[in-house]
């Protein structure tokens, strides 16, 4: 009885392949190129609220409820972390 268990163990061994090892890709960094877009973009943003003919646009005159004020600044420190956890799976821990 050990010896058709030892066989059929080594036979189930046998036809078992190894996977094949992972290629691990170059960690992924900002460019240069893509810090200038965002503050290209939020710049641009800036100028389209601010131009003197939206003044009375209904993006200035937006205003906040007391209740959404008080949830905006609960929720600040939880997006600041969420940020801050992003930007740390995006480009790495500097500290490393």
């Amino acid at each position: 009885m050990k010896e058709i268990i030892k066989s059929y163990f080594q036979e189930e061994v046998s036809k078992l392949k190894t996977p094949p090892i992972p290629k691990f890709n170059k960690k992924r960094t900002i460019n240069p190129w893509e810090n200038l877009l965002l503050a290209a973009l939020a710049v641009a943003s800036l100028v389209i609220v601010y131009i003197p003919s939206n003044y009375s646009s209904e993006i200035r005159a937006v205003s906040l409820s007391k209740e959404l004020k008080v949830a905006l600044e609960n929720d600040f420190t939880r997006v600041i972390q969420g940020v801050n956890f992003y930007v740390e799976l995006k480009i790495g821990d500097k500290n490393e």
